[in-house]
């Protein structure tokens, strides 16, 4: 504590005086860069994407949050996110869920981070509906092989009664070839078949 009043805050992104939750650069460019794009999609169910910008134009916040155990990186971020986003009253947020271990390690879970956030600042319930096996990392891995990695990382929980919800959107912070995102939509489409799934990420790659 006496040595925070000492030092100088700096932001851990644009390195500006003061946190990065009241980095007024950083609020500036997100408030900017975050907006919501939406397309079609025909998959188990899912009949739409969103995302929010470039992986390139995001790449430092999303690092911070996802590698540098900053959890205020995604919740700025989806503050943001929020502000674009269209969703039904009868819509619900899961999000990609990382292994107990990854857990561990972080402290917390990115997905949950913006999911919870996203839920709350648009009045929706939140649900975990998915679990996580340890797997190797799909970072750097061609399609093919993200596929073929990605069929055996989660499982399903115990069923809920969602009859109240017609949609689902299932969260993940970025989209590169849409494997992980696949997966999960399967093995809830499998489960609760009257759901229409909504894929949303921070951005694409």
């Amino acid at each position: 504590m006496i040595l925070d009043l000492i030092l100088e805050k700096k932001c851990q992104v644009c390195k500006g005086p003061g946190q990065l939750t009241d980095c007024m650069n950083c609020c500036a460019f997100l408030h900017d860069a975050l907006h919501a794009k939406y397309s079609n999609l025909n998959f188990y169910g899912a009949n739409l994407k969103v995302h929010f910008g470039s992986y390139k134009k995001l790449e430092k916040f999303i690092k911070l949050g996802k590698f540098k155990m900053n959890p205020d990186a995604f919740e700025l971020m989806a503050k943001y996110m929020a502000d674009s986003l269209y969703l039904p009253a009868d819509a619900f947020f899961t999000f990609i869920p990382s292994s107990f271990k990854t857990n561990q390690q972080k402290g917390y879970n990115p997905t949950y981070q913006l999911a919870n956030t996203l839920a709350k600042l648009k009045n929706l319930s939140v649900f975990g509906l998915l679990g996580a096996k340890d797997i190797p990392t799909q970072t750097g891995l061609t399609k093919e092989l993200r596929e073929q990695n990605v069929q055996k990382k989660f499982y399903l929980k115990t069923k809920l009664d969602l009859a109240k919800f017609q949609v689902c959107v299932i969260v993940d912070d970025v989209i590169t070839t849409g494997a992980t995102l696949q997966a999960a939509t399967k093995l809830l489409h499998g489960m609760y078949p009257d759901l229409n799934f909504i894929w949303l990420t921070v951005a694409k790659s």
